[in-house]
């Protein structure tokens, strides 16, 4: 019964198909933004390390010095 009501009123909207495509999409967009989003993380991230790793080397830099100073 039910298949002969479809073929009188035809579902309007998209078809299966379309939404499998359409999510597909989005996930495939989604998946770029998310890679791009670590790369950006982890730049930032080592920038930060990067810094850090100066300021210590800075301070063993200095205490070195106090040391051969006495």
């Amino acid at each position: 019964m039910g298949l002969a009501l479809e073929d009188i009123y035809p579902k309007k909207g998209v078809t299966k198909c379309e939404v499998e495509v359409s999510l597909n999409e989005i996930t495939s967009q989604l998946d770029h933004l998310d890679e791009k989003l670590k790369n950006r993380i982890d730049n930032e991230i080592w920038k930060l390390f990067q810094v850090e790793q100066q300021e210590i080397n800075k301070v063993e830099e200095h205490i070195a010095n106090l040391i051969e100073y006495k």
